[in-house]
C-alpha cells in the first residue's frame, strides 16, 4: 500500500513523496519563537524587580513600625505615672543598641534615641511639657529615623 499521492517508480520497492505543501498555519518560525522568548524574559525579570522592590518596601515598613513601638515605649517610660512634677527643660541622648530593656531586634545597628523634654507653656501653665523622641537606626545612606511627640502635664 502506498500513502495517498505517492507514485511508485521504475524500482518497485521506492515511492516518491508528494512534495510538501507550504502553509501559514504550519507552525512557528524561528524568529517568532526568538521574539516569543525575548519577550517572556522580559516580563520575568520584570517581575522579578517588581518582586524586590516590594519585598524592600516591606522590610522597611517593619523596621519603622519596630522602631515606632521603641519611640512610643520610651514616650510612656518618660511620661511616667502622672505624678505632678514641675516642667524642666532636658535633652537624653541613649544609645539603645545594648539596651535589653527594649525590643530592638530586626533594626540595623546603631540605634539610638534623642529625648527632648520642654516648657512651651511654662509661663501659664508651669505642669505642661513637651515630651518628644527621634529614634534613629542604621547607618549612611540606609540611616532612618522616627520621631514621635506628645503633650503631658506631671
Amino acid at each position: 500500500l502506498l500513502p495517498a499521492g505517492a507514485r511508485t517508480n521504475s524500482n518497485a520497492n521506492h515511492y516518491e513523496q508528494p512534495p510538501m505543501k507550504h502553509s501559514p498555519d504550519a507552525g512557528f518560525t524561528l524568529v517568532e519563537m526568538l521574539v516569543t522568548m525575548v519577550l517572556g524574559v522580559l516580563f520575568v525579570g520584570t517581575l522579578y524587580q517588581l518582586y524586590i522592590v516590594t519585598i524592600q518596601s516591606a522590610t522597611e515598613a517593619n523596621r519603622d513600625a519596630k522602631a515606632s513601638i521603641v519611640g512610643y515605649e520610651l514616650l510612656r517610660r518618660e511620661v511616667g505615672d502622672g505624678t505632678p512634677t514641675p516642667c524642666t527643660n532636658r535633652t537624653a541622648n541613649r544609645n539603645l543598641t545594648s539596651d535589653h530593656s527594649l525590643d530592638t531586634d530586626g533594626l540595623p545597628q546603631p540605634i539610638s534615641a534623642t529625648i527632648v523634654v520642654d516648657c512651651p507653656y511654662s509661663t501659664t501653665a508651669p505642669q505642661i511639657s513637651r515630651v518628644s523622641v527621634l529614634v534613629r537606626y542604621g547607618q549612611g545612606s540606609s540611616q532612618s529615623e522616627v520621631r514621635h511627640a506628645i503633650l503631658s502635664s506631671h
